[in-house]
């Protein structure tokens, strides 16, 4: 991992050229997208906005020739590159500057509330996102996989929740390839320093406050309503500080690699269930300080600590 990182940095053809061909791979393995990101997000964080934005910029008009060639689809290319770096720029300028994750981490909430707050200004989402699904699905009934009933029973339940789906989903996608692009730099330059701050990772009184307000009127109101889906991007947010309280209660055990990797194994075979309890776990640990508890303790044999 610390050469992959080595060769973005190495100048700014090599990272130009990684974050275009590994956002036209992720077409494939959507999972690539994340990498891509991390690319524009590391240049960012260690060489400044400049040369951050200079990259990002050329990584789009490289996605747009390879587009061109490729697929004869150059300006969809180009707006698929924008869309994937410029924000991981913005987010890697207020880290670079308040070098503070947790303040990353809520500017990314804000910005995704005010993805979904658009898409209710603009009109009813719901509306939209049902003829949406209705095109997407048809092939559905074509094949006979479910009858037309099922169909529509399905599309009136998911279309409503699609605004935060897509705001919660991107809060986690951004913050993801920050911290990717964050353990680069620190692995490159400060060794041990992602640990140290994802481990701390803690939101502010704000986003605390915040979420039983959020839930309280989403109960209240109509389903699906404003504040619901605010709610939903919100709790991302404290599904990443559960993650890093874990790391936390883990770093310095024995068995804590092994450990970690069956937490996220479970994470994902339990999904979405998985991410309601580490929100809940995130968010107690907001009030609670699990972390200091921790640090509390007398020393187990076992520990490294």
């Amino acid at each position: 991992m610390k050469a992959i990182a080595a060769f973005f940095m190495r100048g700014r053809t090599q990272a130009i050229a990684s974050a275009s061909v590994l956002a036209i791979l992720a077409l494939l393995i959507t999972p690539l997208s994340i990498v891509s990101s991390a690319v524009i997000g590391l240049v960012t964080l260690r060489k400044g906005p400049g040369e951050g934005l200079l990259t990002g910029v050329a990584s789009v008009v490289a996605l747009a020739a390879l587009g061109q060639l490729l697929f004869g689809a150059s300006l969809v290319l180009a707006l698929m590159g924008l869309s994937l770096w410029l924000p991981i720029w913005g987010l890697a300028l207020v880290l670079r500057s308040t070098v503070s994750l947790a303040r990353a981490l809520e500017a990314a909430v804000i910005a995704a509330l005010l993805l979904v707050g658009v898409q209710f200004l603009l009109g009813d989402p719901a509306v939209y996102w049902q003829d949406f699904l209705q095109e997407l699905t048809a092939p559905l009934i074509e094949s006979q996989v479910m009858t037309e009933a099922d169909r529509q029973q399905a599309i009136a339940a998911i279309a409503p929740w699609i605004p935060g789906v897509i705001g919660a989903s991107w809060v986690l996608q951004l913050v993801v390839s920050l911290l990717l692009a964050r353990g680069w730099q620190a692995m490159l330059y400060n060794p041990g320093g992602f640990a140290t701050e994802f481990q701390g990772l803690r939101l502010g009184r704000v986003m605390l406050l915040a979420m039983p307000v959020l839930l309280l009127f989403g109960a209240l109101g109509t389903q699906a309503n404003i504040f619901a889906q605010f709610a939903l991007v919100v709790a991302m947010a404290f599904v990443v500080q559960g993650a890093g309280l874990i790391h936390a209660l883990l770093a310095g055990r024995k068995m804590a690699f092994p450990m970690l990797l069956v937490f996220y194994l479970l994470l994902v075979v339990t999904l979405p269930t998985s991410l309601a309890g580490l929100a809940g776990l995130g968010y107690a640990d907001g009030w609670l300080d699990f972390r200091a508890k921790a640090r509390a303790r007398p020393k187990q044999d076992g520990d490294e600590r």
